[in-house]
């Protein structure tokens, strides 16, 4: 089935109910027993910017978001004062993903027409980036800020060099289903995607060269993360499970099973711990080794929200609904304690 991911308006988030999947010779974790607590009132922000179809924290930032709407309005938010910075515009051009340079520079924002727009910190537009002929939906910087990885419902991943505004090249798996899922490896040597055939694929950087294809889930990829290491990569689908995968072999480490709806979001923490959100209503920790070492319900959530993003360092959730934007803290001894082993038994 080719699934043509919109992120737009109130089907950003489709619902499957499809059943966990368990790869031979991995034993799932418990996550489902695992005790929720909940989460403090969130702090609420009134946006007045159409449906936030995409959120990213700033670098090393728990105070400052970048959101994208789907009325083309680029924001940045400050989460102290609860008021805009900035604000820009593309009518009738909905943004439908966003990220930041680790390095403090770049804004990225992908446009329902395939365009990419690059911005300062400030709000200039500092580059217009087209190749791509349907939706972007997956965006990724490099670790060193230099290039740019997009994915796109036209099922290509393309890759940019930042400082010539230039297209380098363009990966296709040779299936027709969106790209909806980029990450770069630590190191910047490899780039990992999701996409709608239910499947991450690991490649080249430098080459464009596909290195391995993991198969295990049963529905679409929503989010794919490098550990800070860059040993093992996670993946998060609307199956409900996160797979953890050693990024050398390919081989399924563990699978994390405990969220009852589509997972939305996952992240690793700078301290190894793996943050994953849902649209159960729910933020997990884990150890790589599968336990679930905590979990929360975020009290007074929307009962279906469009964007769900973590901060760098972990201790924070925002997830958007319309018109608002809303913010949890998370205990930092959770974020901190849950550091990963190996995933070895």
């Amino acid at each position: 089935m080719n699934i043509k991911t919109v992120h737009v308006a109130a089907v950003v988030l489709l619902a499957l109910n499809v059943g966990a999947v368990f790869a031979q010779g991995v034993n799932p974790a418990i996550g489902r027993d695992a005790r929720i607590a909940p989460l403090s009132l969130p702090m609420s922000i009134d946006t007045q910017t159409g449906w936030i179809t995409c959120l990213q924290f700033l670098p090393h930032s728990q105070s400052q978001l970048i959101s994208g709407a789907d009325n083309g309005a680029l924001t940045l938010w400050d989460l102290h004062t609860r008021k805009a910075l900035w604000s820009v515009c593309d009518e009738q051009n909905a943004v439908t993903a966003v990220t930041c340079s680790a390095d403090g520079k770049r804004i990225a924002a992908g446009h329902w027409n395939g365009s990419i727009a690059i911005h300062d910190f400030g709000g200039r537009l500092l580059a217009s980036l087209r190749s791509h002929t349907e939706s972007v939906t997956a965006l990724a910087f490099s670790p060193d800020g230099r290039h740019l990885a997009s994915g796109s419902a036209d099922d290509t991943l393309k890759v940019w060099n930042l400082n010539a505004s230039t297209l380098l090249r363009t990966l296709e798996s040779g299936n027709d289903y969106d790209i909806t899922a980029v990450a770069f490896s630590p190191d910047g040597s490899s780039v990992a995607t999701g996409d709608g055939e239910n499947t991450v694929r690991l490649w080249d950087a430098a080459t464009g060269d596909e290195q391995l294809a993991l198969n295990g889930h049963e529905s679409v990829i929503s989010g794919v993360a490098f550990s800070p290491d860059g040993r093992h990569l996670v993946s998060a689908s609307w199956d409900h499970d996160l797979i953890l995968w050693d990024a050398r072999t390919g081989r399924p480490a563990n699978i994390l099973h405990g969220h009852v709806d589509e997972i939305s979001c996952v992240a690793f923490t700078p301290a190894g711990a793996i943050l994953s959100g849902s649209t159960d209503g729910t933020v997990r920790v884990w150890h790589a080794d599968g336990r679930c070492a905590a979990a929360f319900s975020l009290s007074a959530a929307p009962s279906r929200f469009a964007a769900l993003a973590f901060s760098r360092d972990g201790l924070s959730v925002a997830v958007s609904s319309p018109g608002r934007l809303h913010l949890w803290t998370l205990p930092r001894a959770i974020a901190n304690a849950a550091k990963p082993s190996d995933g070895k038994k």
